[in-house]
């Protein structure tokens, strides 16, 4: 198999769930949860070839807002939204507060 061959996309999603877990952050918004721009574009590429994909990421808190030049999307917007579960897990450096959570 060819080096192009390999690279393309399989004609229908394997049969296979892939999990992601990432320190990527996920805020919520009007329509739902929502990802930068980046991150839905590999979100979208990784649902070509996967039936399921469950991506774990980092609630950004509503205090923890910066002025960024970052584009978020809302994940309910995605054409592959339907083989996405995506789960945001709170932010926590200490173990307590963790536990908490």
């Amino acid at each position: 198999m060819s080096i192009a061959e390999r690279n393309q996309p399989a004609s229908e999603p394997r049969d296979a769930h892939l999990l992601l877990v990432t320190a990527v952050r996920l805020r919520a918004g009007s329509n739902g949860l929502q990802i930068d721009d980046q991150t839905s574009a590999g979100l979208r590429r990784w649902a070509e070839n996967f039936r399921e994909v469950t991506y774990i990421g980092i609630a950004q808190e509503d205090d923890d807002v910066e002025d960024t030049s970052v584009r978020w999307v809302d994940i309910a917007s995605l054409p592959c939204a339907g083989q996405l579960h995506v789960i945001a897990l709170p932010m926590s450096y200490r173990v307590g507060a963790f536990i908490r959570n």
